[in-house]
């Protein structure tokens, strides 16, 4: 049997690869541009409309500490003025703190039950995201409550606005940006990868010789590839088999791995110690061309050129009609082709007859 050889990488995978990785990298960076930004403009855009609002109650909350009117009243009216804006608009929730104590909050009916948390603030205005038990996200605003021209950062007015419509945009983006990044790019560059590859492959090119005139006489001077020594069976032969007709005996009986094979020249029959067979007439030929010399090695184009001696300008014969003949022949015979004990195939150099002392290529 001979040796498995590692088929060579095709410089179509690595280019395509290549490509690949070079369109999914420059898509996710567009994609992350794009979603940053969206997100960084919403955001401006909130915080613009809402700093009036926060604005309104600092103000508010200021009055009522330096005038001293803190109390009870004043709370109760904090929380009103707080209920009747989350009412409105996006916002869900909003708190005010005194001194880590939170005096007024309210949130909207829809957003579930929420634990407000108090925060000591590092600068005048800060902003983070919650997701609220509705599932709803919220971007925050906070802003710090002076006293008089110091930052109190332990006092401060809180406001969580809806992000739902944000969050639905950015997750619609996502989804095409897994697409368009992953997806698509691997089934187009997949696609274009098969057809360069069929249409440029060298094998394929090679395997499609023009069976003119002119390329017979080409074909007939490829120079072959000398095949290893190898001992030929004793066993009763004929002469080589001349595949024109002019010349034919009664059978012919070769010594193979299998044990005796044997081919009847007139009838078209091949025979083994199992079965006798009958073959088609190129199934014939190319039977009767391996085991007039048995052992040798034949090249496809030598098989070619000489099992379709006539060609065909309109649909010439190339290796796949070889290689469908091969398979059709061990089929025949119940020849395994990788334990193979009839005919044998050599990577690269084409099939033999494997006779009882047939060596490994």
């Amino acid at each position: 049997m001979s040796e498995k050889i590692r088929p060579r990488w095709n410089p179509f995978y690595s280019a395509a690869l290549t490509l690949t990785a070079l369109i999914i990298i420059f898509n996710a960076i567009y994609w992350v541009v794009d979603i940053t930004g969206q997100i960084s403009r919403w955001s401006e855009d909130k915080l613009e409309d809402y700093t009036p609002f926060i604005n309104a109650f600092v103000s508010m909350v200021q009055t009522y500490r330096e005038d001293g009117h803190l109390i009870k009243g004043a709370v109760n009216n904090l929380t009103q003025h707080l209920r009747t804006n989350c009412a409105d608009g996006d916002l869900r929730f909003a708190q005010i703190v005194i001194d880590r104590d939170q005096i007024a909050n309210c949130m909207s009916k829809d957003s579930g039950e929420l634990t407000f948390t108090i925060d000591d603030l590092q600068k005048r205005i800060q902003t983070r995201w919650v997701q609220l038990p509705n599932g709803i996200l919220c971007w925050v605003i906070q802003q710090t409550i002076a006293s008089g021209a110091a930052l109190r950062k332990e006092s401060y007015v809180e406001m969580g606005v809806s992000a739902a419509e944000l969050q639905i945009s950015i997750t619609n983006k996502i989804l095409l940006a897994f697409f368009f990044t992953l997806l698509l790019p691997i089934v187009a560059v997949v696609l274009v990868t098969i057809y360069l590859n069929r249409r440029f492959s060298p094998s394929q090119a090679q395997g499609q010789p023009k069976h003119s005139p002119q390329n017979t006489d080409q074909f007939a001077e490829v120079a072959e590839v000398p095949a290893t020594p190898f001992i030929e069976a004793e066993a009763p032969t004929v002469p080589a088999v001349d595949l024109s007709g002019s010349h034919r005996t009664a059978k012919k009986t070769v010594l193979t791995k299998g044990g005796p094979l044997t081919l009847h020249l007139e009838e078209r029959l091949v025979e083994t110690r199992d079965q006798t067979v009958q073959l088609t007439p190129k199934e014939h030929q190319l039977l009767s061309l391996l085991t007039s010399e048995a052992g040798r090695i034949f090249s496809e184009r030598e098989i070619i050129t000489r099992v379709w001696p006539e060609g065909n300008p309109d649909s010439p014969p190339t290796s796949k009609d070889v290689k469908q003949q091969i398979f059709f022949l061990r089929k025949k015979l119940q020849d395994d082709a990788e334990s193979p004990i009839f005919i044998g195939t050599e990577r690269g150099l084409g099939y033999r007859l494997l006779t009882e002392n047939s060596t490994k290529i």
